[in-house]
């Protein structure tokens, strides 16, 4: 998961539930380091949040997939980075 999404969370119940996962290492946070992906992460941050552009960064970088409930921008932004 990537801090940048973990940072975006306000609702307290749902922080904590996050804490929770990644205490027991269900997850784990990521962060945007290497130059390429930083300069894709400001390119897809001029259209989309930090969380969506951060999630797409990683995806496209380490070959995962992304779940969002997010459409439009963000999906076609999806297809066409990781092409899921």
């Amino acid at each position: 998961m990537p801090a940048d999404v973990r940072e975006e969370i306000t609702d307290l119940d749902q922080s904590a539930a996050l804490e929770e996962a990644i205490g027991r290492s269900f997850l784990r946070i990521e962060h945007v380091t290497n130059l390429e992906a930083v300069a894709l992460f400001a390119e897809l941050r001029a259209r989309l949040g930090r969380g969506e552009s951060a999630c797409l960064v990683l995806a496209h970088e380490y070959g995962w997939s992304v779940a969002s409930d997010e459409k439009g921008r963000f999906r076609r932004e999806a297809e066409k980075r990781i092409g899921r």
